[in-house]
């Protein structure tokens, strides 16, 4: 498999907001060992986890990577207020110190489903956004911000909408396939409340980390100012095919790890598949499948 990474322009700063989130550190970790960034110095600054990435040169174009956040769709209004406030803060701070200077690039990483909400059919770039919780509310509100910021300093922006990332570990396990690989036989059995037939795209987050920057460089060469572009693992899952192949992996029976308590009759099937207009060769980049990940899980 190929184990190279994506090489952004030495002739370009990156600064990473969030670089010790699980994407964040994926970039990071992208960046040093594709050799065209030779380290980098992280500090608590923005209200968060702050990477420099080394070389830093006053005439270089400057990129900055913003991928942090508390909420998680499972957030409520007042949790997703407070992060909004937080937001604020942070963009005014990269305002006042002049982080972006015009002609730089401001890198978003969004979120797909929420942004698009449920329903039937693929989602393009195209495709209205239907948030139908506060977390998607949430990022549409930051998108807007940030294309408003982007075009008062004169910056280009790029907003990357990312379909379902997980680690594959059981370290802080988050989201579905990562709490089912960390579940203790003798626990309480999770309670899952979307439709076992809801199917979404699936990476692990190094994966998208490569594929992020990929698409950071398609965007730099283009003669786009603003983009926004989804950003997905060819494998999709059903919450049915994920529960069975984890519980088969880890020999549990299906019942002591989960029960389902979606009424098939009330509610809209919580299926969102992304497809993407930007047509960038990602082949050099392999998207790992769970089947794979299951392999190699527990050595």
């Amino acid at each position: 498999m190929n184990q190279n990474h994506e090489q952004i322009s030495p002739n370009c700063n990156v600064f990473v907001r969030g670089s010790k989130s699980r994407l964040g550190r994926e970039i990071v970790k992208a960046l040093v060992q594709s050799k065209s960034m030779e380290g980098a110095i992280e500090r608590d600054e923005y209200g968060g986890s702050f990477a420099t990435l080394e070389s830093i040169h006053p005439n270089n174009q400057n990129i900055l990577v913003l991928s942090s956040g508390r909420s998680t769709p499972k957030s409520n209004a007042i949790e997703c207020a407070r992060e909004f406030a937080d937001f604020m803060v942070m963009v005014k701070g990269f305002k006042a110190n002049r982080l972006l200077t015009p002609g730089d690039i401001l890198v978003f990483i969004s979120s797909g489903g929420t942004v698009y909400g449920s329903g039937s059919g693929i989602k393009s770039e195209s495709s209205s956004p239907n948030p139908l919780n506060a977390y998607g509310h949430l990022k549409l509100k930051q998108e807007d911000t940030l294309l408003s910021f982007a075009a008062d300093l004169d910056v280009k922006c790029l907003i990357l909408r990312l379909a379902n990332a997980y680690s594959g570990t059981v370290v802080s396990p988050k989201g579905l396939i990562d709490s089912l690989l960390a579940f203790r036989q003798g626990s309480k059995p999770m309670s899952i409340a979307v439709s076992g037939k809801s199917r979404k795209q699936y990476g692990v987050f190094s994966d998208y980390a490569n594929h992020s920057l990929l698409a950071i460089n398609n965007f730099i060469t283009s003669k786009d100012l603003v983009r926004v572009q989804n950003l997905f693992s060819q494998h999709s899952y059903s919450i049915f095919d994920i529960t069975l192949q984890i519980c088969e992996k880890r020999k549990l029976r299906l019942d002591e790890v989960c029960h389902f308590e979606y009424k098939e009759e009330i509610a809209v099937e919580d299926t969102v598949e992304l497809s993407s207009k930007y047509l960038i060769d990602s082949s050099r980049y392999h998207w790992k499948s769970l089947e794979e990940v299951l392999e190699t899980f527990g050595r």
